[in-house]
Order: C-alpha cells, then structure tokens, then sequence
C-alpha cells in the first residue's frame, strides 16, 4: 500500500536510553616515588592513562619524568603540602575522583565498586580496605602491615577514610574539599569531619588494595612522630575540641593497639610500642610549640 502524508506509517520504536557511565579522574600524589611510580600506574590499567595525573609536591628524582614516559598528565607544585594537592585534585569536570599513593597498587575494578557503593546518595567516600603487600621488607614494615589491618581493614561505616579511596565531587564540594590551610598529615581526617556533619557517610569497602612498605626503625619513628604533629593541628584548629581524635593518639595508639600486639601478635608488640610513643611525642611537641608542615615529610 502506498503512504501518502496523511499516511506516513507505523513510527519506528523509540530506543531505551542507555545508563549514562558515571565519570571518574585518577589523582596519583607523589614526592619522589621514582621506585614506585611505575608500578602504580599499571595496577590502574583499567583507566586510560589521559585520566590519570600525577600530583607531585617537588620530586627531585626521577618520578615525573617516568610517569611522563608513560603517558600521564604530570602537575608540578614544588614545596606545597599534601592537603594543597588534594585540594587542586578536586578541580574537574568528573563526577568522581580517586586518590591513590604511589606506593599502593589497586586489586579490584574501582569502577564496578563505584556503581554499587555509591547508588546510596549518603555516601560521599569509599576506601579499599588495605593490606601489606608481598614485596614489603622487614620487621618495621611488617608492622605497619599489621597496624594497617587493625585501623583501615575492616570493612564498614568510618570515622575518616584515606588512600586509596573514591570520593564524590558533588558531596565534596558541598562540604568545601579539602582546606589547603591544613599543612600536616589530618587533611583527610578534617574533610571526613565536615562530610559527615554535612550528612554524608565515608565507608571502608572489602575489597583490597595493597601498600608496599620498606620502613626501618627509623623510617617508623619518623613516620609517627609525624603523624603525631599533625594530629596536634588538627585538634587546634577544631571546634569544638575534637576529644574523639585525642583519644585516638594517646589511648588506643599509646596504650589499647600496643596491648593487642601483646595479646595476638606479640612479636610486633616493639613496633607498636614504639609508634605509639613517637606518635605521642609529636602530638605533645606540636601542640606545645606549634609549626608549620608544609615542608615537613614522614
């Protein structure tokens, strides 16, 4: 039968509309990750590397020149603090942004982890629940893996999340990101605290991304003492007073982790021990004589 205007035919079926794909940009933070880089970057290979950039604090090895090498955008911000980077990290168009260290390496699809964690709207933030890998070196290393098991993997509702970790922009943003005014190690623990005050949820997920660790005894020392004075920050600058995070570096670091090691682990009981003291002893220094840590590394 011929069709005439007035008889122009069965319309053809409209097709479905297909889910758009959430977007997600991979932010890499370095200082002199030259052993590390490389390595990284390929435990991403389910991103294209034009979705991955280097943040790097000043490295003066060879870590942007090999990320360049392997086709990652490199940002170069010479004597800023990690709090900085992590701001800048927040600047684009994407609905998601990963952080990651260089010395972590990813186990899961983040992407398959973003689809499921974050259909819950509360939820602002996701960590990898962490673990050891098989290439960390010694004692002092080995120690960290536990204490890394212990604090960050088990998986559930958290009071802060660190790398490697999702965030979702919009939530970030909501809460202001991250405070570039922060210059120590508790940039995460203050953008936790606004998220969660704003209403949102940050989670430790169980699927696992592994740390390398190659720490002496010295290396932990200054590790801890480190994270100690940033802890002092933190605190200072809260309001009001933070009590919760003051118990967590004078109870359960000094005092409940190191009667744990005692009890399960009593091998590590030293490694415990001694973080928890070095630790201490940074939060008692920094909030006595108050310094900037912009220049400061663990």
């Amino acid at each position: 039968m011929l069709r005439t205007k007035e008889s122009p035919g069965p319309a053809a079926p409209e097709r479905a509309a297909q889910p758009k794909e959430p977007t997600m940009t991979v932010s890499i933070l370095t200082l002199n990750e030259e052993s590390n880089i490389r390595a990284c970057i390929e435990s991403l290979s389910m991103f294209e590397r034009s979705a991955i950039t280097i943040w790097d604090g000043g490295s003066v090895d060879r870590t942007r020149e090999i990320a360049a090498e392997m086709g990652v955008n490199v940002e170069h911000h010479a004597g800023t603090s990690p709090a900085t980077r992590c701001a800048m990290t927040l600047d684009t168009d994407a609905e998601f942004v990963m952080h990651v260290d260089a010395d972590q390496r990813l186990v899961s699809n983040p992407r398959l982890i973003m689809e499921r964690e974050f259909a819950d709207p509360a939820v602002a933030g996701v960590q990898f629940a962490k673990r050891a890998s098989k290439d960390s070196e010694g004692y002092w290393s080995r120690g960290f893996g536990q204490r890394m098991e212990w604090v960050a993997g088990v998986a559930g509702p958290s009071y802060v999340i660190g790398t490697p970790c999702i965030w979702r922009l919009s939530a970030a943003r909501a809460v202001g990101n991250y405070d570039a005014s922060i210059t120590g190690s508790t940039n995460d623990t203050d953008f936790c605290l606004r998220l969660r005050k704003g209403g949102y949820k940050v989670i430790i997920i169980p699927e696992t991304a592994e740390e390398r660790f190659r720490d002496g005894f010295r290396g932990t020392v200054g590790k801890a003492y480190w994270y100690g004075c940033g802890d002092a920050e933190f605190v200072r600058n809260s309001k009001p007073l933070d009590t919760r995070h003051i118990y967590h570096v004078l109870v359960r670091n000094l005092l409940l982790l190191p009667a744990r090691a005692l009890l399960r682990a009593p091998t590590l009981f030293p490694f415990f021990a001694v973080f928890g003291i070095a630790r201490a002893s940074g939060f008692v220094r920094n909030t006595l004589f108050p310094q900037d840590m912009t220049n400061t590394k663990s």
